[in-house]
């Protein structure tokens, strides 16, 4: 399996047409972000509206290597024969606690028992795999931006002010997306849905104040 920008895209599409939505307030965070822009570039007639919460789609997709030194370090090494798959495998509780810290700001924004829960999804056979997969295609996200001139419903990107993204990369992507609106949520990281949640409610309200839309979708994280 190829864990690509395309794979997502194509599977969340489906799942759209599958239960026959129309005229969505559509809601993604991180790659999530750039899934949901990317329906909309392609006139997905499920996507409305779109809400991109700190898109992925930055840096050849690298962005998580801005976390910390030590996501700097692990995800490094991902690519080299046998050393990245050893890495991967041997995950420590700690070190992926610390992972997931570089994505938040607020303090005690990632409760211990969210943390503890990540890590044992991540123990899941074959998931290691899967997830050497997504870093190793993490540039076709950084490609999805070629797209976003074709999309044609409203857009409003929401980033935390510590997010991995920088203000350019941030400006690059209002810039490329027709009549985009950009909201920067203070004191608050990557995972936004964490750290400020009340910010995403808000833009999701705003949003669909601009007129009728189904219940809000969420395309992944």
């Amino acid at each position: 399996m190829t864990y690509s920008a395309e794979y997502f895209v194509g599977v969340v599409a489906a799942f759209l047409d599958q239960l026959e939505i129309r005229n969505a307030l559509v809601v993604g965070e991180s790659i999530g972000g750039t899934i949901a822009l990317l329906l909309a570039a392609r006139q997905h007639p499920a996507v409305a509206r779109v809400l991109a919460v700190n898109p992925y789609d930055y840096d050849g997709g690298r962005g998580l290597r801005r976390a910390s030194l030590l996501s700097s370090l692990l995800f490094g090494v991902n690519d080299v024969p046998v050393l990245g798959a050893t890495v991967t495998r041997l995950r420590l509780f700690p070190i992926v606690r610390a992972v997931f810290e570089g994505g938040v700001e607020r303090r005690g924004a990632l409760s211990p028992a969210l943390a503890r829960e990540l890590y044992r999804v991540g123990n899941r056979p074959g998931h290691y795999q899967a997830f050497m997969s997504l870093v190793r295609h993490w540039p076709s996200w950084e490609r999805a931006r070629a797209e976003y001139g074709k999309i044609g419903v409203p857009v409003l990107l929401l980033y935390g002010d510590h997010d991995w993204s920088r203000p350019a990369e941030r400006e690059a992507d209002a810039r490329a997306i027709p009549g985009a609106q950009m909201r920067v949520a203070p004191n608050a990281g990557h995972f936004l849905s964490l750290d400020a949640p009340d910010e995403i409610l808000r833009a999701v309200a705003d949003l669909s104040i601009g007129g009728p839309t189904s219940s809000p979708v969420t395309s992944g994280r």
